[in-house]
């Protein structure tokens, strides 16, 4: 870092610093989300499925997925790299299963991860809840 680079950096005061990177983090995990959703959808339609994104359906279900007499409720869970993915709390896995049962459905967990420029690292772990 240049010396002109170090003195604006340490010109602005660690608060609005922090406050600018939270902003920035609020923005990439709204995109961090959709990202990990449309690789999941992708991913099961390359193996048949059909898949409904951004369910209308209240609480935690991001995909509906079906192949033949098969539909799972998918929650999709994605972290950037080095973080990962979140488990479903206790709450939302009780909501999901529960929708999924009434439905007949069965309920799936997609943990992605990806590297800061967005793409995968690593495979997608999906887990029956």
């Amino acid at each position: 870092m240049s010396n002109d680079a170090v003195a604006r950096h340490h010109a602005i005061p660690e608060e609005d610093r922090t406050h600018e990177k939270a902003s920035w983090s609020h923005t990439a995990t709204g995109r961090c989300y959709r990202i990990g959703e449309k690789l999941v959808a992708g991913q099961l339609r390359a193996n048949g499925y059909t898949v409904t994104e951004g369910t209308s359906q209240p609480g935690s279900t991001d995909l509906q997925a079906t192949k033949g007499k098969h539909t799972y409720l998918v929650q999709v869970k994605t972290a950037v790299h080095p973080n990962k993915p979140a488990f479903l709390n206790s709450d939302e896995a009780r909501n999901l299963k529960s929708r999924a049962t009434k439905l007949g459905y069965s309920a799936r967990l997609a943990r992605v991860t990806l590297n800061p420029d967005g793409q995968q690292r690593g495979k997608t772990i999906l887990s029956k809840l």
